[in-house]
């Protein structure tokens, strides 16, 4: 190999062959032509341990799919995988109490919960992560769970607004009071903002998938509901502000 200091420079593009984004992207470019096709993101969320429920599958899409041209690009593509908060914390919990065999056992799954706080019984997680019954907890397994775990915070807080009337969905006054409810900027200047990028089919109403996929991309929204969740200790849906 020359070196810089023999005035040898390469003109050559830098490319991430060794990140475990790139691995990914390329694992599901299945025509090598630099593109996932829309197709292939349900078995792509599937194999990564993500929801790929259709709705899911349809928001994942829209998120990737930057310039809307059907196909999902590299950078488009390394973008949301850094975005995707399940995925990174599972990641990097996984890596620091996996053992050797590159799987979690009991204890470090134990020691894994205790870093989350989480105030459940061990065994009855482990029941539930462990889906191929191996006795241990693999990443894709960890991914799925975390995952599913934001998905009924998120479900119980949609439900808690979705209330004149319930139907499943809400109406731009039920966001408005949502994001008062979360301390966030309740202008109605915002709301209209926030209402306009979260409606994704244009219906003049959230569902729960449209309200989910805003949330993954908010990380303002995310440290706000992991604050109140903290706090609610009896998981009442409210913070005493009283002691005793």
């Amino acid at each position: 190999l020359l070196s810089s200091s023999m005035g040898c420079t390469s003109s050559r593009p830098h490319l991430p062959q060794f990140s475990e984004a790139y691995l990914v992207f390329k694992a599901y470019d299945k025509n090598k032509d630099g593109v996932i096709a829309a197709g292939e993101v349900k078995y792509l969320l599937r194999d990564l341990g993500l929801n790929y429920s259709p709705g899911s599958v349809r928001s994942a899409i829209r998120q990737m799919d930057v310039n809307r041209n059907t196909m999902i690009e590299w950078d488009e593509f390394e973008g949301w995988y850094k975005r995707n908060k399940p995925l990174q914390e599972a990641r990097k919990l996984f890596k620091k109490f996996a053992n050797k065999d590159g799987v979690l056992s009991v204890d470090g799954l134990q020691k894994m919960l205790e870093q989350l706080k989480y105030k459940g019984d061990t065994t009855q997680a482990l029941l539930e992560m462990d889906r191929n019954r191996s006795g241990t907890v693999e990443l894709d397994e960890v991914v799925y769970w975390l995952s599913n775990r934001d998905r009924g915070q998120l479900k119980k807080l949609f439900n808690l607004h979705d209330t004149d009337p319930k139907d499943g969905q809400l109406s731009k006054k039920e966001i408005k009071t949502l994001l008062e409810d979360i301390g966030q900027d309740s202008r109605d200047s915002n709301v209209d903002d926030i209402f306009e990028i979260m409606d994704t089919d244009a219906n003049g109403f959230i569902s729960f998938e449209e309200f989910f996929s805003w949330f993954a991309r908010n990380q303002a929204v995310q440290d706000c509901i992991d604050l109140f969740c903290e706090y609610d200790e009896d998981d009442s849906d409210r913070i005493c502000t009283q002691k005793g």
